[in-house]
């Protein structure tokens, strides 16, 4: 966690077409996951291709480790798009080692760019 007061995870969220893309800010934790996790499964249930782009999170938990692999198991049976936008070079130092203890990457999509993962989406839904 952040030194301090801990950082209130911000989402941000547009829908182009059938893609939509969240971007998420601060710390993913217990108490901020299951409003993010609930809306985000909402839009893959409403058709919708989901892109979460998690750069600027600053620090995750087991419950956003859940929230990750409930995307794409929603996505799976809705037949739709997820992946993950994370940049390793811009990680955080948490982040980055919960991605490597739980070996995250090998279990989901997760990509560097946003073109990357748009590029997956659509390729995935179809």
């Amino acid at each position: 966690m952040t030194s301090g007061r801990p950082q209130i995870a911000h989402m941000t969220l547009s829908i182009e077409g059938s893609v939509a893309r969240a971007v998420v800010s601060g710390e993913l934790d217990a108490s901020s996951a299951p409003a993010i996790e609930r809306k985000l499964l909402q839009v893959i249930s409403d058709g919708n291709d989901l892109v979460v782009d998690i750069g600027a999170v600053s620090f995750i938990d087991s419950s956003a480790l859940r929230m990750f692999l409930n995307w794409s198991d929603a996505a799976d049976q809705a037949t739709r798009g997820f992946v993950i936008v994370s940049p390793a070079e811009g990680r955080s130092a948490a982040v980055n080692r919960v991605m490597e203890l739980t070996q995250l990457e090998g279990i989901l999509p997760i990509v560097a760019s946003a073109n990357e993962a748009l590029t997956m989406v659509a390729r995935d839904s179809k």
